[in-house]
């Protein structure tokens, strides 16, 4: 049986993986690699900051 809220928690990082069945530890993991790739708001921003800052240095 497949646990949504346990999965959760550890995406929350309120669980240690190591706590989920084989079967949610593959569910976790395809979601935590989606998540991860991607981008956030403040991530925009701060690499839009950055290609500015690079760009005034002439790289």
């Amino acid at each position: 049986m497949i646990d949504e809220a346990k999965i959760e928690a550890a995406l929350c990082a309120k669980l240690c993986t190591t706590q989920l069945t084989e079967e949610e530890v593959k569910i976790w993991s395809d979601r935590f690699a989606e998540k991860m790739t991607k981008s956030t708001p403040e991530g925009e921003a701060f690499f839009a900051e950055r290609r500015r800052k690079a760009a005034e240095r002439g790289e």
